[in-house]
């Protein structure tokens, strides 16, 4: 894979990221939840969780599914067929 494609990958994944991040921020507001709550949720250090609310670090999976289950959040992943790229119907095009 060529890096302008892995800087993009890695771009998309850090965008997702946010915006799990601002889901689980809203969600600890809506329930009134302090970091420390949520730690204590979590079975974390306060600190564990501040770190993985601020940093753009990509999140596991299986920390996602802690944050959902403190937070009383169902986590459910969909994929939807698109269209191919434009490079994929060109290499498809050239064998």
């Amino acid at each position: 894979m060529n890096k302008k494609k892995d800087k993009q990958t890695f771009e998309i994944a850090t965008s997702m990221m946010a915006d799990i991040r601002k889901t689980f921020s809203t969600r600890m507001k809506s329930l009134g939840l302090s970091q420390t709550q949520l730690a204590k949720r979590m079975g974390k250090t306060r600190s564990n969780v501040a770190v993985l609310m601020t940093q753009p670090n990509i999140i596991s999976l299986p920390v996602i599914i802690d944050f959902c289950k403190a937070l009383d959040l169902d986590f459910q992943i969909s994929f939807r067929e698109r269209e191919p790229s434009v490079s994929v119907k060109l290499q498809e095009n050239n064998k």
